[in-house]
């Protein structure tokens, strides 16, 4: 990825002891940990485009002021910035009006909330399997097609690891209702994989196609 360096001159310093970036050190720091940032984002988003942008976000929060504390390794502290970041991105993304195409989770039911098609087995763990390269591309292409409200709950709750306590703030519903959205977007992801060819004993995402 080439990022590029903010334009904006470092700002006041954060409370504490925290020192706002110079520019001089953001620039080594866009150098040094550039590529690894966007990697992440684009891991979590699924698009070149959004990753690149959350990535120079994250840079100029540095030179709007956001203090490193030396606290941990720098690339640490930016990849945490970079989270919240990634938060915000699914935050407006959920604010998004939802568009009139299907919803995916009906082709899975029939009208009397049966399984059209039984799920089958999965012979691995979710867990383990997001380090898997053709797992993670197979789950960002699923997640697209969810609608973004919640998509953007899926890979906060699970991939971000925010609690449902603040979620219920994010989204301004009940737990009650984060339970319902995550348990509708596990089972259209799950039918989704299933089509893709993981789960059901068809393949482990361990095994990626060269």
């Amino acid at each position: 990825m080439n990022a590029q360096m903010p334009s904006a001159e470092a700002g006041a310093g954060a409370p504490g002891d925290a020192v706002p970036a110079g520019r001089t050190e953001v620039a080594r720091w866009v150098a040094e940990y550039g590529d690894d940032l966007f990697r992440y984002a684009l891991s979590r988003v699924g698009d070149r485009e959004a990753a690149r942008d959350i990535v120079q976000e994250t840079f100029l929060a540095l030179v709007k002021g956001a203090g490193f504390e030396g606290r941990s390794s720098p690339k640490t502290w930016l990849i945490g910035v970079l989270r919240h970041k990634i938060a915000d991105h699914f935050r407006r993304a959920s604010q998004a009006p939802e568009t009139s195409a299907p919803d995916p989770e009906e082709a899975l039911f029939d009208g009397g909330g049966r399984w059209r098609v039984p799920p089958g087995p999965w012979p691995f763990d979710p867990g383990d399997a997001l380090d898997r390269k053709r797992f993670r591309e197979g789950l960002l292409r699923c997640l697209r097609e969810l609608p973004p409200r919640r998509a953007s709950l899926f890979v906060l709750r699970e991939m971000e690891g925010l609690a449902t306590e603040q979620l219920c703030k994010e989204f301004a519903t009940t737990p009650t209702n984060i339970w319902v959205l995550l348990h509708r977007a596990r089972l259209a992801l799950r039918a989704c994989l299933e089509r893709s060819g993981f789960g059901g004993g068809n393949e482990t995402p361990g095994k990626d196609t060269p």
